[in-house]
């Protein structure tokens, strides 16, 4: 994976990154919109904020007071550099007080005092504003004015994939700018109901599923130009297909149990509880993989949900017993199929599911029992 940088904007209280991810499915087709909210002013202290950002949002009648008192200050401190060039200055000038030419050594002398003197009037404005106005009650300042000042955000999160037509700058700034000032959409969006959620959703679902065959056996130009009508294809159907009672009823079923870390799948629970009784065999990742699919207008679709779309038990320890004990029974169970290779730092052994998920689960469970009994009768 490889991501660039390619574009920060700023609407109301968002922050807006775009990056391309050439690693993607999708490659140069696809761009990433990440978003970063502004902190809440409570919880941004005054000293974040520059003199001149201060001075925006403080209210009267401080600030007429505090920028007289700054302006009378700066110009104490400018004093004393500005009386001492104009003695270097002295020696050099006519009868009527204009300079004459002043030599090079004067002038570097004079050169390092206005250089001096800028530093010490940017010291003198830093500790003017952390003196006088970043000990002052946040009631002396407008909170509007503070908090469109206001330059820090929360960390940025995952906002949306654009992909082919649509991953242009136009076509992104808009939607940047409409999220961060139209509510009502940026409600749309965050509660997943908005209409190219769906359609990305479905569209990345399906990209293997559906072209996973081309890729292998396509040159890129072509299977580039497959990827792009199968995103019309779904743009332009993705009401329709997610209106098919067979899809509303397996995105029912496969959506009931979000899966997670510290639970089984329900589906393939039995079978892995079975599993782990063996002696040389823990599991460690499963899923139940999906119902089912959906067919529309010839294709073969999967349907958006948190399961992956073969069913599968992976191993954290498989003894060599174990693993010839399931390899002699395998023959009998032609829902299941076995990659039992030595573990390597990216692939643990596993049995997956051939196609067929509901059966993957029923012979699953069979398979562990019948190495169960063998183990059960080696002992008797």
């Amino acid at each position: 994976m490889r991501v660039d940088f390619l574009d920060q904007m700023y609407y109301g209280n968002y922050k807006f990154t775009v990056e391309l991810d050439t690693g993607s499915e999708t490659g140069y087709h696809q761009l990433t919109v990440w978003a970063a909210e502004k902190i809440n002013i409570d919880n941004v202290p005054l000293s974040k904020f520059t003199l001149e950002q201060l001075f925006r949002a403080l209210i009267e009648p401080h600030k007429s007071r505090l920028q007289a008192q700054l302006e009378k200050e700066k110009t104490a401190c400018r004093e004393p550099f500005d009386e001492e060039i104009e003695q270097l200055k002295i020696p050099f000038k006519d009868a009527q007080g204009k300079d004459q030419r002043i030599p090079s050594d004067v002038k570097w002398q004079i050169r390092a005092l206005q250089d001096q003197k800028q530093k010490a009037e940017k010291r003198l404005v830093k500790d003017f504003a952390q003196r006088e106005l970043v000990t002052l009650d946040r009631q002396c300042f407008d909170k509007t004015v503070l908090q469109e000042e206001n330059r820090l955000f929360e960390e940025g999160h995952f906002l949306r994939n654009f992909y082919f037509d649509e991953a242009n700058e136009r076509y992104i700034d808009n939607f940047c700018r409409k999220f961060a000032l139209n509510p009502a959409y940026r409600q749309e969006v965050l509660s997943g109901r908005a209409r190219w959620m769906k359609r990305n959703a479905l569209f990345c679902r399906n990209i293997l599923h559906v072209l996973g065959n081309e890729s292998s056996h396509c040159n890129k130009e072509t299977y580039d130009s497959s990827l792009r009508q199968f995103f019309k294809w779904i743009d332009k159907h993705i009401e329709d297909i997610l209106a098919l009672p067979e899809y509303q009823h397996l995105k029912e079923i496969d959506s009931a149990f979000d899966p997670n870390q510290n639970e089984l799948d329900p589906l393939i629970w039995p079978a892995v509880e079975l599993l782990n009784q063996i002696p040389g065999v823990t599991t460690r990742f499963s899923c139940q993989g999906v119902s089912g699919t959906v067919q529309f207008q010839g294709l073969d679709l999967l349907v958006v949900s948190p399961h992956e779309e073969y069913a599968y038990v992976s191993f954290a320890t498989l003894e060599q017993s174990a693993r010839d004990a399931i390899m002699a029974l395998l023959p009998a169970f032609p829902g299941i199929s076995a990659h039992l290779a030595t573990p390597t730092v990216f692939h643990a052994p596993l049995l997956r599911s051939t196609g067929h998920n509901l059966r993957f689960r029923e012979e699953l469970v069979a398979l562990a029992r019948r190495v169960l009994d063998e183990v059960k009768a080696e002992k008797v």
